[in-house]
Protein backbone atom coordinates (compact mmCIF):
# COMPACT_ATOMS: atom_id res chain seq x y z
CA UNK A 1 0.00 0.00 0.00
CA UNK A 2 1.24 3.52 -0.63
CA UNK A 3 2.02 5.44 1.92
CA UNK A 4 1.38 9.70 2.01
CA UNK A 5 4.04 11.51 3.67
CA UNK A 6 5.24 15.22 3.69
CA UNK A 7 8.11 17.21 4.11
CA UNK A 8 8.54 20.58 5.98
CA UNK A 9 11.17 22.60 4.83
CA UNK A 10 11.84 20.55 1.89
CA UNK A 11 14.05 23.07 0.14
CA UNK A 12 16.81 22.08 2.70
CA UNK A 13 19.35 19.92 2.40
CA UNK A 14 17.25 17.26 4.33
CA UNK A 15 14.62 17.74 2.46
CA UNK A 16 16.22 17.40 -0.48
CA UNK A 17 17.71 13.92 0.39
CA UNK A 18 14.49 12.82 2.17
CA UNK A 19 12.13 13.11 -0.74
CA UNK A 20 14.84 11.42 -2.91
CA UNK A 21 14.35 8.45 -0.35
CA UNK A 22 11.15 8.21 0.04
CA UNK A 23 10.41 8.42 -3.89
CA UNK A 24 12.59 5.72 -4.10
CA UNK A 25 10.78 3.58 -1.87
CA UNK A 26 7.27 3.85 -3.22
CA UNK A 27 5.71 7.30 -1.50
CA UNK A 28 3.70 9.89 -2.55
CA UNK A 29 5.44 12.91 -1.45
CA UNK A 30 4.39 16.27 -0.43
CA UNK A 31 6.91 18.68 0.05
CA UNK A 32 5.96 22.09 1.67
CA UNK A 33 8.13 25.17 0.75
CA UNK A 34 7.14 28.88 0.84
CA UNK A 35 8.26 29.32 -2.46
CA UNK A 36 7.00 26.64 -5.03
CA UNK A 37 8.69 28.07 -7.70
CA UNK A 38 12.22 28.04 -5.87
CA UNK A 39 11.21 24.40 -4.77
CA UNK A 40 10.53 23.20 -8.04
CA UNK A 41 13.79 24.57 -9.28
CA UNK A 42 15.82 22.96 -6.03
CA UNK A 43 14.12 19.30 -6.32
CA UNK A 44 15.00 19.12 -10.00
CA UNK A 45 13.41 16.16 -11.80
CA UNK A 46 11.98 14.32 -7.95
CA UNK A 47 8.54 13.16 -8.54
CA UNK A 48 7.16 15.64 -5.45
CA UNK A 49 3.88 17.07 -5.49
CA UNK A 50 4.86 20.85 -3.74
CA UNK A 51 2.65 22.82 -1.45
CA UNK A 52 2.29 25.65 0.24
CA UNK A 53 0.34 26.77 3.55
CA UNK A 54 0.97 28.76 6.72
CA UNK A 55 2.98 26.67 8.99
CA UNK A 56 0.99 28.61 12.30
CA UNK A 57 -2.13 27.86 11.26
CA UNK A 58 -3.39 24.47 12.91
CA UNK A 59 -6.29 24.94 10.29
CA UNK A 60 -3.98 24.92 7.94
CA UNK A 61 -2.22 21.70 9.26
CA UNK A 62 -5.88 20.36 9.46
CA UNK A 63 -6.84 20.50 6.19
CA UNK A 64 -3.35 19.31 4.89
CA UNK A 65 -3.69 15.82 6.62
CA UNK A 66 -7.24 15.53 5.91
CA UNK A 67 -6.37 16.55 2.43
CA UNK A 68 -3.49 14.14 1.02
CA UNK A 69 -3.92 11.53 3.83
CA UNK A 70 -0.74 12.09 5.43
CA UNK A 71 0.91 8.64 7.21
CA UNK A 72 4.21 10.49 7.98
CA UNK A 73 5.02 13.89 8.78
CA UNK A 74 8.78 14.68 8.95
CA UNK A 75 8.65 18.50 9.94
CA UNK A 76 12.10 19.78 9.23
CA UNK A 77 10.95 23.41 8.70
CA UNK A 78 12.21 26.44 10.88
CA UNK A 79 15.27 28.78 11.84
CA UNK A 80 18.43 25.98 11.33
CA UNK A 81 21.59 28.57 11.67
CA UNK A 82 22.86 30.18 15.12
CA UNK A 83 23.61 33.21 13.95
CA UNK A 84 20.67 33.77 12.50
CA UNK A 85 18.33 32.92 15.36
CA UNK A 86 20.99 35.52 17.64
CA UNK A 87 19.81 38.26 14.75
CA UNK A 88 15.98 37.54 15.26
CA UNK A 89 14.91 35.50 18.69
CA UNK A 90 11.74 36.25 18.00
CA UNK A 91 11.01 34.49 14.52
CA UNK A 92 12.78 31.87 15.67
CA UNK A 93 10.74 30.81 18.36
CA UNK A 94 8.08 31.32 15.97
CA UNK A 95 9.30 29.20 13.32
CA UNK A 96 11.23 26.51 15.39
CA UNK A 97 8.54 26.28 18.60
CA UNK A 98 5.05 27.52 17.96
CA UNK A 99 4.67 25.60 14.35
CA UNK A 100 5.50 23.03 16.40
CA UNK A 101 2.89 22.96 18.62
CA UNK A 102 0.06 24.48 15.79
CA UNK A 103 1.76 20.55 14.22
CA UNK A 104 0.89 18.40 16.90
CA UNK A 105 -2.43 19.99 18.08
CA UNK A 106 -4.03 19.24 14.51
CA UNK A 107 -2.42 15.57 14.79
CA UNK A 108 -4.08 15.81 18.08
CA UNK A 109 -7.24 16.43 16.77
CA UNK A 110 -6.92 14.35 13.48
CA UNK A 111 -9.31 11.52 12.71
CA UNK A 112 -6.08 9.48 11.51
CA UNK A 113 -3.17 10.78 13.35
CA UNK A 114 -0.17 10.66 10.60
CA UNK A 115 3.18 9.58 12.52
CA UNK A 116 5.58 12.75 13.14
CA UNK A 117 9.52 12.54 13.29
CA UNK A 118 10.85 16.39 14.58
CA UNK A 119 14.47 17.22 13.11
CA UNK A 120 15.82 18.27 16.57
CA UNK A 121 19.68 19.18 17.57
CA UNK A 122 22.61 18.66 19.08
CA UNK A 123 22.45 22.01 20.01
CA UNK A 124 20.23 21.21 22.86
CA UNK A 125 23.09 19.89 24.84
CA UNK A 126 25.13 23.40 24.65
CA UNK A 127 28.19 22.70 26.66
CA UNK A 128 27.19 18.93 28.16
CA UNK A 129 30.03 18.14 31.24
CA UNK A 130 29.99 14.25 30.03
CA UNK A 131 30.87 13.11 26.39
CA UNK A 132 30.04 11.48 24.10
CA UNK A 133 25.79 12.16 24.16
CA UNK A 134 23.24 10.26 24.35
CA UNK A 135 19.15 10.46 25.16
CA UNK A 136 19.70 10.92 28.47
CA UNK A 137 22.15 13.86 28.20
CA UNK A 138 20.86 16.42 30.56
CA UNK A 139 19.52 19.95 28.03
CA UNK A 140 21.20 22.98 28.71
CA UNK A 141 20.96 25.25 25.67
CA UNK A 142 23.75 28.30 24.50
CA UNK A 143 21.73 30.07 21.74
CA UNK A 144 17.85 30.67 20.92
CA UNK A 145 18.55 28.20 17.93
CA UNK A 146 19.14 25.04 20.82
CA UNK A 147 16.60 26.68 23.52
CA UNK A 148 14.06 26.47 20.87
CA UNK A 149 14.77 23.08 19.88
CA UNK A 150 14.72 21.60 23.23
CA UNK A 151 11.42 23.07 24.14
CA UNK A 152 9.79 21.58 20.50
CA UNK A 153 11.68 18.36 21.79
CA UNK A 154 9.57 18.35 25.37
CA UNK A 155 6.24 19.40 23.80
CA UNK A 156 6.71 16.48 21.23
CA UNK A 157 7.57 14.33 24.38
CA UNK A 158 4.87 15.57 26.12
CA UNK A 159 2.20 15.05 23.25
CA UNK A 160 3.26 11.73 22.87
CA UNK A 161 2.75 10.52 26.82
CA UNK A 162 -0.85 12.58 27.14
CA UNK A 163 -2.29 11.81 24.15
CA UNK A 164 -0.84 8.53 22.81
CA UNK A 165 0.63 10.27 19.61
CA UNK A 166 3.38 8.44 17.31
CA UNK A 167 5.49 11.53 18.05
CA UNK A 168 9.23 11.41 18.10
CA UNK A 169 12.11 13.25 17.73
CA UNK A 170 15.67 12.60 16.14
CA UNK A 171 18.47 14.85 17.86
CA UNK A 172 21.14 15.24 14.54
CA UNK A 173 24.26 16.17 15.30
CA UNK A 174 26.23 18.49 12.57
CA UNK A 175 25.46 16.78 8.95
CA UNK A 176 26.56 18.42 5.51
CA UNK A 177 26.18 17.35 2.08
CA UNK A 178 26.68 18.62 -1.42
CA UNK A 179 23.27 20.67 -0.84
CA UNK A 180 24.04 22.47 2.31
CA UNK A 181 24.07 26.47 2.13
CA UNK A 182 27.24 28.18 1.62
CA UNK A 183 26.39 30.21 4.61
CA UNK A 184 27.73 26.75 7.01
CA UNK A 185 31.58 26.31 7.51
CA UNK A 186 31.68 23.22 5.92
CA UNK A 187 30.60 24.48 2.64
CA UNK A 188 31.96 27.56 2.53
CA UNK A 189 35.26 25.43 2.90
CA UNK A 190 34.75 23.32 -0.24
CA UNK A 191 33.32 26.21 -2.55
CA UNK A 192 36.54 28.07 -1.62
CA UNK A 193 38.78 24.75 -2.34
CA UNK A 194 37.10 24.79 -5.74
CA UNK A 195 37.29 27.90 -6.65
CA UNK A 196 40.93 28.83 -5.46
CA UNK A 197 42.07 25.79 -7.93
CA UNK A 198 40.21 27.32 -10.46
CA UNK A 199 41.76 30.58 -10.64
CA UNK A 200 38.81 32.21 -9.38
CA UNK A 201 39.10 32.81 -5.67
CA UNK A 202 42.59 33.89 -4.28
CA UNK A 203 42.12 32.69 -0.36
CA UNK A 204 40.16 31.77 2.23
CA UNK A 205 39.63 33.56 5.78
CA UNK A 206 38.51 31.18 8.53
CA UNK A 207 37.97 31.93 12.57
CA UNK A 208 39.18 29.13 14.96
CA UNK A 209 40.93 26.00 12.98
CA UNK A 210 40.59 24.07 16.40
CA UNK A 211 37.01 23.70 16.40
CA UNK A 212 35.58 20.13 16.47
CA UNK A 213 32.21 18.63 15.63
CA UNK A 214 30.60 15.45 14.95
CA UNK A 215 29.97 15.58 11.29
CA UNK A 216 28.40 13.20 9.10
CA UNK A 217 26.36 12.83 5.58
CA UNK A 218 22.70 14.09 5.64
CA UNK A 219 21.93 11.22 3.47
CA UNK A 220 22.56 9.05 6.15
CA UNK A 221 20.79 10.79 8.73
CA UNK A 222 17.42 10.75 7.04
CA UNK A 223 17.37 7.38 6.69
CA UNK A 224 17.90 7.04 10.21
CA UNK A 225 14.18 9.42 10.53
CA UNK A 226 12.65 7.49 7.97
CA UNK A 227 14.08 4.25 10.42
CA UNK A 228 12.07 5.83 13.38
CA UNK A 229 8.85 6.06 11.91
CA UNK A 230 8.88 2.20 10.95
CA UNK A 231 9.29 0.86 14.42
CA UNK A 232 6.69 -0.16 16.16
CA UNK A 233 7.07 2.53 19.11
CA UNK A 234 7.70 6.25 18.63
CA UNK A 235 11.24 6.94 20.85
CA UNK A 236 13.67 9.65 20.08
CA UNK A 237 16.83 9.15 18.85
CA UNK A 238 20.20 10.62 18.53
CA UNK A 239 21.87 10.78 15.26
CA UNK A 240 25.95 11.09 14.85
CA UNK A 241 29.01 9.96 13.38
CA UNK A 242 29.99 9.15 16.84
CA UNK A 243 33.69 10.83 15.38
CA UNK A 244 34.68 13.74 16.68
CA UNK A 245 36.42 15.71 13.59
CA UNK A 246 38.33 19.32 13.70
CA UNK A 247 37.94 22.04 11.35
CA UNK A 248 41.54 21.64 10.59
CA UNK A 249 40.99 18.52 9.18
CA UNK A 250 37.91 19.56 7.10
CA UNK A 251 40.23 21.96 5.64
CA UNK A 252 43.06 19.94 4.99
CA UNK A 253 40.73 17.32 3.11
CA UNK A 254 39.07 19.67 0.98
CA UNK A 255 42.21 21.20 -0.30
CA UNK A 256 43.87 17.60 -0.61
CA UNK A 257 41.15 16.61 -3.20
CA UNK A 258 42.38 19.73 -5.23
CA UNK A 259 45.89 18.96 -4.93
CA UNK A 260 46.50 22.25 -2.74
CA UNK A 261 48.11 22.95 0.20
CA UNK A 262 45.56 24.64 2.73
CA UNK A 263 48.59 26.35 4.24
CA UNK A 264 49.46 28.53 1.73
CA UNK A 265 45.68 29.46 0.75
CA UNK A 266 43.83 29.72 3.98
CA UNK A 267 43.86 32.78 6.68
CA UNK A 268 42.54 33.54 10.35
CA UNK A 269 40.42 35.96 10.80
CA UNK A 270 39.10 36.37 14.80
CA UNK A 271 35.88 38.31 14.15
CA UNK A 272 34.66 34.66 12.02
CA UNK A 273 35.23 32.94 15.49
CA UNK A 274 32.13 31.98 17.34
CA UNK A 275 31.64 31.96 21.13
CA UNK A 276 31.21 28.99 22.54
CA UNK A 277 32.98 27.32 19.75
CA UNK A 278 35.88 24.93 22.13
CA UNK A 279 33.11 22.74 22.92
CA UNK A 280 33.19 19.42 21.91
CA UNK A 281 29.40 18.07 20.84
CA UNK A 282 30.01 14.26 20.28
CA UNK A 283 27.15 11.55 19.49
CA UNK A 284 26.69 8.14 21.40
CA UNK A 285 24.03 6.74 18.69
CA UNK A 286 24.07 2.93 19.91
CA UNK A 287 20.70 3.16 20.73
CA UNK A 288 19.84 3.85 17.17
CA UNK A 289 22.53 0.84 15.87
CA UNK A 290 20.77 -1.48 18.33
CA UNK A 291 16.97 -0.64 18.22
CA UNK A 292 16.96 0.59 14.17
CA UNK A 293 19.73 -1.40 12.64
CA UNK A 294 20.93 2.26 11.57
CA UNK A 295 24.91 3.77 11.91
CA UNK A 296 26.26 6.40 9.75
CA UNK A 297 28.33 5.01 7.02
CA UNK A 298 29.80 7.89 5.43
CA UNK A 299 33.29 8.96 6.58
CA UNK A 300 34.00 12.70 6.76
CA UNK A 301 36.75 12.90 4.26
CA UNK A 302 34.67 11.14 2.00
CA UNK A 303 31.69 13.22 2.48
CA UNK A 304 34.06 16.76 2.04
CA UNK A 305 35.40 14.91 -1.53
CA UNK A 306 31.83 14.87 -2.77
CA UNK A 307 31.06 18.15 -1.75
CA UNK A 308 34.63 19.62 -3.71
CA UNK A 309 33.84 17.09 -6.75
CA UNK A 310 30.22 18.66 -6.71
CA UNK A 311 31.36 22.19 -6.25
CA UNK A 312 33.99 21.87 -9.23
CA UNK A 313 31.33 20.98 -11.20
CA UNK A 314 28.97 23.76 -10.44
CA UNK A 315 31.56 26.56 -10.91
CA UNK A 316 33.22 24.75 -14.45
CA UNK A 317 29.46 24.82 -15.51
CA UNK A 318 29.45 28.83 -14.29
CA UNK A 319 31.95 29.15 -16.21
CA UNK A 320 31.40 27.54 -19.54
CA UNK A 321 28.04 29.63 -19.42
CA UNK A 322 30.32 32.80 -18.85
CA UNK A 323 32.23 31.77 -21.53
Amino acid sequence: MTKNALITGVTGQDGYYLARLLSSRGYRVFGQSRNLTKARSYLGELPITLISFDLLSADAWSESIGDYRLDEIYHLAGVSFVPTSWANPAETIAANLEVTAQLLEAIRLSSVPPRLVYACSSEIFGQPTLSPQNEETSFRPLNPYGITKAASFGMIESYRKRYGLFACSGILFNHESPMRSPSFVTRKITKAAAAISLGIQDRLALGNLDVSRDWGFAADYVDCMHRMLQAEAAEDFVIGSGCLTSLEFVVESAFKRVGLNWQDWVSLDPSFARPNDSRSLVADASKAEEKLGWRSSTTVEELIEMMVDHDLQLLQVDERKAA
